[in-house]
């Protein structure tokens, strides 16, 4: 299972300034106009982007700070944005296996947990498959299981839908939320549907800043500002 995550992230040159604090397993969506720095955020925890200020810790270890910057293959997050972002010489099964490999797994056990992940997202029989070979939907669902056979301690969804028509998105996202238990994990996304489907608090960026946050429908409950109503009124 996930640990705890607790973030502070300042990153000035996008003027994004927020803390979350994660339990173990927790699912938080956060929620936001253009421009209001989520896939900044996402950046700074993930190590794309370094801190200016703040820290960023998990199960207790200092991941980053202002002084201090992990590379992102060593933070054990992992990361689903838009697009699948499969090695295309790899087959599907090739891709899950390399990532479980990569998180230390052995070369035998890596074929297995890849035959095991391919069942679980509901593709057992296209291991052998290449990307190109694959629609749109089916590349989402190796890329969320090869995120996932790397056993990150933190995940982070980047939109993982918006690329999607309604009836592949809505299958994804019910393979995702059976697949997340026991995964601490952020989702940015501009739909309601997806924070419903799959978190269990919410937080609105809004210029950077954090303008509310809480237990998912609490907050669209009792929405604190023009955009958060909107998108509660949207449910």
């Amino acid at each position: 299972m996930s640990g705890a995550v607790d973030a502070h992230v300042v990153v000035t040159h996008a003027a994004v300034d927020a803390r979350l604090t994660l339990a173990a397993g927790e699912v938080l969506a956060v929620m936001g106009p253009s421009g209001a720095g989520k896939t900044t955020l996402l950046d700074a925890l993930s190590g794309l982007t370094r801190l200016d200020d703040g820290y960023l810790d998990i199960d207790g270890d200092r991941i980053a700070d202002a002084r201090q910057h992990t590379p992102p293959s060593r933070r054990s997050i992992g990361l689903l944005g838009q697009e699948a972002l499969l090695f295309p010489h790899m087959t599907a099964a090739e891709n899950i296996a390399f990532a479980a490999q990569s998180g230390g797994a052995s070369r035998d056990a890596s074929r297995a947990i890849a035959a095991e992940w391919m069942e679980r997202v509901g593709l057992a029989g296209l291991g052998g498959r290449r990307p190109g070979e694959l629609s749109g939907g089916q590349s989402q669902r190796i890329a969320l299981a090869r995120a996932l056979a790397a056993r990150p301690r933190l995940l982070l969804l980047d939109e993982p839908f918006s690329s999607l028509d309604v009836q592949a998105a809505a299958q994804l996202r019910e393979v995702v939320r059976d697949q997340l238990q026991g995964t601490t994990t952020i989702v940015v996304s501009h739909t309601v549907a997806d924070a419903a489907a799959l978190a269990d608090s919410l937080v609105f960026l809004e210029h950077g800043r954090i303008t509310q946050q809480g237990p998912l429908y609490e907050v669209l409950a009792s929405p604190a500002s023009d955009f958060a109503a909107a998108v509660a009124a949207s449910r």
